[in-house]
């Protein structure tokens, strides 16, 4: 079989540096005798590397505990019971389930209420706005009808102001004109005076006439006293009359007329006043208020339209909100409902039924059995596809490039597993730093951005660049990466950092490298030998490895840190070559040894690997020459787990020391032997 010169100078160096380091195993009770030989022999070489393996399924239906709550076991089917697709395999009870949805229920009617008032205040408030609208029209045409009718009514008070000053002038004219008042009382009181003079002189004339008569002897005082004393009075009251007249006069001159004058030129100032403040303020004030009144209106009329508007739209999303919060409560009412049907777990096909439970803490595992408290999202069961089974192992780092995967392995895949372990180391260390208290817990998520924009983006692009993954490839590989965080903050209520990697700057060529890992078009799967610890007569399977894990891991606990890394690899069964029943001969779970076919070397020189020592970086064995170890030094090639191929110092047929010394070495296991034999004679005379 073909092999290339990197694969032999990997086996090669891997010997050497085991010889080197003096880690070969040798056991004293092999080395105890140098007489042991072995021929050198050609022969096909054949170099396997022999791991433990595990049968278990590529594909396998989980039965875990999928509700965000505790549940207890009710009733389960008995491990390795064969079910059929329907099959009730395990049921629940979940007390907090029920209690949600009692709840739920309560929270559903009251969003049903809710939207049903929203709904009907949407309806009241529609006929309230219509009767505001419509009192605010009304507002604002009476608002305009005042307007118009005091523009009216201006024009009449302005009318009426004027002709009260009109009458005020006309009045005061009247009063001192000729003819007027004014002459009028003057004349009157003249009159009065006159008259009153008159009326004395009369009456002084009759009183004199009458004293005059009594003065006469010969009448005999025809008038008595009385009427004389009563003429006087007359007379008196006439001149006091008289006086008074003139005084009235007096008094009309100096007080009355200029009183009267006074009062109509008041009047006068007044109405025009009256006019001048009906023109420049009243008539202005009252008609800057009627259209300040008319504008309040049309500003009342449009708050109302909008206020209408936005109340209606708020009552509006408001049921819209009542709708959702409705839809929301039905929606989970469905996923609890959903929870409910999780109670009852079916088979979705027909398989075996494994128990597979996860831990409850404390390092105790899950009891599966009745009335058993199971945590959220623990695994209990298991029921493996028989058709998928096949058998897991393990290959170290160093055999990885012997090893041809079934169908070839892209370097897609491996860039893929490298940023996937990017990602989970970097953020393991940042939850690390947190928890120590080396980052402070507000900056979490600035880093775990940073991790994204510094770290793995550049790494996929650069993947990209280099033609180890296509765009395409990188870019579903983003994709899905950028859902599985919006899933994880949804989860935890979070908000994802969602970043759009601008992918036209990248290259569009396709993967233009090859590895090891990508098979030749005529190389063919490694072939493996399956011996399983079930079958008594230890009967040989045979396989081929279809799968290998892209990157390798730490073998071991992480404590121990040995360096060591092997990678995870899967060894497919050919059914009916073996003659063979998935899960009737071969089950889940069962183990065994699993002997990879690495190579095969035709016609191939070969020594036990215990007839080979170094010495200075060089490698030799103890080759007979009559009967006698003879150091002679070798070249090498492969080697399998017991032989190695001679390319040099060696022929067909020549005997070699099984277990190998120097000649040194000989020579000191000489020396002792004589030295204890002569220490027995020593003994031996002594006694």
């Amino acid at each position: 079989m073909k092999r290339n010169k990197m694969k032999t100078k990997l086996l090669l160096t891997l010997f050497a540096s085991l010889l080197l380091a003096g880690c070969w195993p040798f056991d004293d009770a092999e080395t105890s005798s140098s007489e042991q030989t072995a021929e050198a022999v050609v022969e096909n070489l054949v170099i396997t590397t022999t791991e433990d393996g595990t049968v278990e399924a590529e594909e396998k239906v989980l039965i875990t505990n999928e509700l965000k709550w505790s549940v207890i076991i009710k009733s389960v089917v008995e491990e390795g019971t064969v079910v059929e697709k329907g099959d009730l395999i395990i049921e629940f009870e979940c007390k907090n389930l029920e209690d949600a949805i009692d709840q739920k229920e309560l929270h559903l009617n009251n969003a049903e209420l809710g939207l049903e008032q929203a709904k009907k205040d949407l309806v009241i408030a529609q006929k309230q706005h219509a009767i505001n609208l419509e009192q605010a029209k009304n507002a604002l045409q009476d608002a305009q009808e005042n307007l118009t009718l005091y523009q009216d009514q201006s024009q009449s008070n302005l009318a009426q102001a004027e002709e009260l000053v009109r009458q005020a002038k006309e009045a005061l004219e009247r009063y001192k004109s000729k003819g007027g008042q004014k002459e009028n009382s003057l004349r009157n009181a003249d009159i009065a005076i006159t008259m009153a003079r008159k009326t004395l002189k009369i009456e002084q004339e009759r009183l004199a006439f009458k004293k005059k008569v009594n003065e006469d002897p010969k009448l005999n005082e025809p008038y008595s006293k009385s009427e004389i004393e009563t003429a006087e009075l007359n007379v008196e009251t006439l001149k006091n009359n008289l006086e008074d007249n003139i005084a009235a006069k007096e008094l009309l001159i100096k007080y009355d007329i200029p009183q009267v004058i006074r009062q109509r030129e008041e009047a006068v100032t007044q109405a025009e006043t009256d006019l001048k403040i009906l023109k420049t303020h009243t008539i202005v004030q009252t008609m800057r208020q009627k259209e300040t009144a008319v504008k309040e209106s049309q500003l009342n009329l449009e708050r109302a339209e909008l206020a209408q508007e936005a109340e209606l739209k708020w009552k509006e999303q408001e049921i819209k909100g009542k709708e959702k919060e409705l839809q929301e409560h039905q929606d989970q009412m469905a996923e609890l409902k959903e929870d409910e049907e999780k109670l009852r777990v079916t088979a979705e096909k027909a398989g075996l039924v494994l128990y597979t439970p996860g831990w409850k803490g404390e390092g105790l595992r899950i009891m599966i059995k009745e009335g058993e408290s199971v945590y959220p999202r623990a695994q209990l069961l298991q029921i493996p596809d028989m058709t998928t089974l096949r058998v897991k192992t393990m290959l170290f780092e160093a055999l990885r490039e012997y090893v041809t995967i079934e169908g070839g392995q892209g370097e897609g895949a491996v860039v893929v597993a490298e940023i996937e372990a990017y990602i989970e180391a970097a953020l393991k260390d940042l939850i690390t730093k947190v928890a120590t208290g080396v980052l402070p817990r507000e900056k979490f998520g600035a880093e775990a951005l940073k991790i994204k924009t510094d770290g793995f983006i550049p790494k996929i692009k650069q993947a990209v660049i280099d033609g180890r993954m296509t765009k395409d490839e990188a870019r579903r590989f983003y994709d899905r990466l950028q859902q599985q965080e919006v899933e994880i903050a949804s989860q935890t209520g979070g908000t994802p950092n969602l970043i759009e990697i601008n992918w036209d700057e990248l290259p569009d060529g396709s993967k233009t490298r090859k590895t090891a890992a990508e098979p030749e078009a005529d190389q063919q799967a490694t072939q493996a030998v399956l011996v399983l610890d079930a079958f008594a007569q230890k009967t040989q399977v045979s396989g081929r490895v279809v799968e290998s894990s892209p990157l390798p891991k730490s073998t071991g606990p992480e404590w121990l840190q040995t360096g060591t890394k092997a990678y995870d690899l899967y060894v497919g069964i050919d059914w009916e070559a073996n003659g063979l029943t998935p899960g009737k001969e071969v089950r889940p779970g069962m183990g065994g040894k699993v002997t990879l076919l690495l190579d095969e070397i035709e016609n191939a020189l070969t020594i036990p690997v215990l007839s080979v020592y170094n010495k200075k970086n060089r490698y030799y064995c103890m080759k007979l020459q009559n009967g006698t170890p003879t150091e002679t030094e070798i070249t090498l090639g492969k080697m399998n787990e017991s032989r190695v191929q001679v390319l040099s110092g060696l022929n067909e047929g020549d005997k070699v020391l099984l277990v190998a010394k120097s000649e040194e070495g000989i020579e000191s296991e000489r020396a002792a032997d004589e030295g204890d034999a002569s220490a027995e004679g020593d003994v031996g005379e002594g006694t």
